[in-house]
């Protein structure tokens, strides 16, 4: 029985080594192209979160500028207070005899 197995004269053989050339170097650049489309993606993605993120801090900052300076330095204290206050408790076994105690310090607050 004869072989038909055909051998490629090295003239098919370069030629089909081209056409594998091609389809590789066609891949390589459709992969580029979807990687840089995706990063544009991104990129678009981080500013839209970025714009949102920047109209609520602006907001955030509008109010507080609102307050008037003593009232802002009132608050800080009353935060340092409650704070404190937090502070204890948490770091004590007896958080119970500690609240009672605090209790008339909160009642002073202004």
């Amino acid at each position: 029985m004869e072989s038909t197995h055909k051998t490629m004269t090295s003239h098919e053989s370069d030629a089909l080594a081209e056409r594998i050339a091609a389809v590789l170097r066609e891949r390589k650049q459709v992969a580029a192209e979807r990687r840089m489309r995706a990063l544009e993606v991104q990129r678009r993605n981080s500013q839209r979160a970025r714009t949102r993120y920047d109209a609520v801090r602006a907001a955030h900052f509008a109010k507080s500028v609102s307050v008037p300076p003593e009232l802002r330095e009132r608050r800080g204290h009353r935060m340092k207070t409650i704070d404190a206050i937090y502070e204890e408790v948490t770091s004590s076994n007896a958080a119970c005899e500690t609240l009672s105690g605090q209790a008339s310090r909160l009642a002073q607050l202004p």
